[in-house]
């Protein structure tokens, strides 16, 4: 399929990421954020700007499945179908990666911002990341900020630019969400742990037991005050592998 044999090429021609390692974000944690943000939420947003792409945006874009299924269902377009032609041919090359990095920076700054505001007034149900980000797309904003930023004519095309804000909008929540991960692992490493730290077998089984054990006496406890519950508590030990 042409859709394969486009990416096949991409892979097989990319530039190599020590040659084009780059910032997610281009701004700060405080350019992202509003006033009166909490102190967790500046946490996130600080430990989210300083996140790194090691082998640039294209190499992620290709990694979500609805990449691949834009480039499926769009290459039969004329506009669109010549946008991701352009696209994996400019990405081959080192300048052409560089200035895309770029302009996907640009597009992820203001995303940011959306998404920000949007932790700020999260109690407002007038305020959405989704209805902000579908605003944006529709702007002039988007398209001025496209034909500056992206290299060749990709910023010419609206639907393809469209397209590209709203897997970039995918990445930032997938990053975001890294970015809270990476916060609460700090502040509670203790829900983090590693394997080597997990039960045993045997703490295991003596939990499994312990739980057994509480549920059959909570069911005996409530046989008075439930219909059926005398009914409930004979099954629950009848059916029970440790009542002998």
């Amino acid at each position: 399929m042409r859709k394969d044999s486009l990416i096949k090429g991409y892979e097989k021609n990319r530039v190599r990421e020590s040659t084009i390692q780059t910032d997610k974000f281009s701004m700060t944690a405080e350019e992202a954020s509003l006033p009166g943000s909490s102190n967790q939420e500046q946490e996130v947003l600080r430990i989210l700007t300083t996140l790194k792409l090691p082998n640039g945006y294209m190499a992620r874009l290709t990694e979500l499945a609805t990449f691949h299924q834009w480039v499926r269902l769009c290459l039969d377009n004329n506009d669109v179908g010549q946008w991701f032609d352009e696209l994996f041919r400019l990405t081959s090359t080192q300048e052409g990666s560089i200035q895309f990095n770029a302009g996907c920076r640009a597009i992820q700054d203001k995303l940011l911002q959306l998404a920000a505001r949007c932790m700020r007034n999260r109690t407002d149900n007038n305020t959405s990341f989704e209805a902000a980000a579908h605003n944006f797309y529709k702007s002039e904003e988007f398209d001025v900020m496209c034909g500056d930023n992206l290299p060749g004519n990709l910023g010419k095309s609206h639907p393809g630019c469209v397209l590209l804000g709203l897997m970039l909008a995918e990445l930032l929540v997938k990053w975001l969400a890294l970015a809270l991960r990476m916060f609460r692992q700090t502040i509670n490493p203790e829900l983090f742990r590693k394997k080597q730290n997990a039960l045993t077998s045997a703490e295991e089984n003596n939990e499994v037991n312990s739980f057994l054990g509480w549920s059959i006496f909570s069911d005996w406890c409530r046989k008075n005050s439930l219909n059926g519950g005398s009914s409930l508590c004979r099954a629950s030990v009848m059916h029970s592998p440790w009542i002998t």
